[in-house]
Order: C-alpha cells, then structure tokens, then sequence
C-alpha cells in the first residue's frame, strides 16, 4: 500500500470504525469494549513506529519494549472480542465495521516488527515484481532516511525534517537538505526511465489495471469512493496552493517558513514537532 493511502486508512479510518457502532442495546456492551481495544491497539501501533523511526526513545513513560506489548495485548483483546461477537445481531453497518477491524488483526509478517525485511541495494536490480521493489524502497527509508549525517550527527528523516523548520541558518538548512541526496538517489536514481521510483510507478499501474488501485483500497476501507479521495485531495492541494501564495522558495527553506508557529511555541510545549 502507498503511503498516502495508509496515511488516509490510520488516519480516518479508526474514526470511521467509531461512528458505525450503532448496535442493538444488550450489543452495545460488547460492541464498546472491542472499540475500546481497537483504538488502544492503533494508539500502541503509533507509539512502536515512532520509537522505532529513531525520532524519540520513548513515547508517554514507556519505551519500545513496553509499548510493543500493549500493541500485542490490545490485539489479542480485540481478536478474542471479536471472535465472541455474535454477527447475526448486529446491523449492516456493524458488520462491516467488525469486517474491516478482523482484516487490521488478522497475523501478518509485519506484526513482529515494522523494519524492512528486504535491502536497499536491491532496488537497483532490474526485473524486480512489484512487491519486492515496493519492499527494497521502503528499506531505502530505513537504511538511508533514518541515517542522514549533518553536522557530524546521524539524523532520522523525521528528526531531519524537524530541524529544517528550526535551523535559522539558510546555508546550513541547504546543507541538511542537500544530506537527502544518498536517499533521493536510490530512490530515483538519474530520474530515467528505468530509475526504481520509475519502474515502481510503472508495476503499479499494471496492478491497479488487474486487481484495483491501494487508493481504491483505502477509500473501500474509509466507506467512500475513489472520487471522493480524489475531490478530497484535490481540494486540499488547491487550499494549499492559495495559502502559499505565488512567492518562490527554496526547498530547503520550505519547511523554515512554514515552521513559526512551531517555533515560536516550542518552548511552551516542548513536545510538539511536526513530522509529515
């Protein structure tokens, strides 16, 4: 799945999931201690992926170890609630909230841990199915995002980006930004035709063309049509658009000039960072 759509499906999906609880009485008991599970399980799972994207060593008191448990509790309490569930009791609409929470619990590889299984190095190597590519990228993120060296430190790309918005410096924000070229670069490669970015784009499409597009999987999940992401998207780039005025900037200096109100509150809630 591509990053958008699983942004979209962690991101609105779970509130999705919580406003289609609309069960009989004598279910609704149930029907809330699962949500509650569920949305415990989601709040564990984004805990692990900070931890583990290097940008924080502990998340809330707890650390990786302690967070992976809850995750694997929480699970094993939903999997068990919705196991007992009775499904001829519930409506239509609570039925396919209990489909789509079965599917996000279901055992997967991905459950013991989110590092990458596949190499970077792999990337370059042409004929690769689209999965395998699709996996030796996103190693790409892992091996070289979360290794970006500046300044005689090694970054995560969240933390990297994080201080593109707070180094007041032009010349050094150029020099953090031109640190992402080992990434871009194995990403990319010469922006060809045969770059790996490229021939992933391409097995995609050919996916989508077979078996339907991730975005028309994550609209599926969100309970709306791929139109609609795409009005959804398009508005939200055209808002952008106008909000960012016709004023030419740097990339390296993109996320400084969206960052004041970061700044300028980071030392009343020192936790806050952006990391998109």
């Amino acid at each position: 799945m591509s990053l958008l759509s699983i942004r979209l499906a962690r991101l609105i999906a779970p509130a999705l999931l919580a406003a289609a609880f609309v069960a009989p009485a004598d279910d609704r008991a149930d029907l809330a201690r699962i949500e509650d599970a569920y949305a415990d399980m989601n709040d564990a799972l984004g805990a692990v992926g900070l931890i583990d994207s290097g940008y924080a060593a502990n998340h809330a008191g707890r650390d990786g170890t302690a967070w992976s448990r809850v995750l694997e509790d929480r699970r094993t309490a939903v999997r068990a609630g919705l196991e007992a569930l009775q499904d001829a009791k519930l409506s239509e609409e609570d039925q396919r909230a209990v489909r789509l929470m079965r599917e996000a619990v279901q055992p997967t590889d991905a459950s013991a841990g989110l590092a990458p299984a596949a190499r970077c190095a792999d990337a370059s190597q042409p004929g690769l199915a689209y999965t395998a590519l699709s996996e030796a990228l996103y190693a790409c993120f892992d091996e070289l995002g979360n290794n970006i060296e500046f300044e005689g430190a090694r970054h995560t790309r969240v933390a990297a980006f994080d201080l593109l918005a707070r180094i007041e410096e032009p010349e050094r924000r150029k020099a953090l930004f031109m640190a992402f070229v080992p990434l871009w670069q194995a990403i990319n490669a010469d922006n060809g035709a045969g770059s790996p970015y490229r021939r992933l784009i391409q097995l995609a499409a050919a996916e989508a063309r077979k078996h339907g597009s991730e975005i028309d999987a994550a609209a599926r999940t969100m309970g709306v049509s791929s139109a609609s992401v795409e009005d959804w998207l398009t508005r939200v780039l055209d808002a952008w658009r106008v909000a960012s005025g016709d004023a030419v900037i740097e990339p390296w200096d993109y996320r400084y000039a969206g960052g004041g109100v970061e700044r300028a509150l980071a030392t009343s809630f020192p936790a806050m960072r952006c990391s998109a």
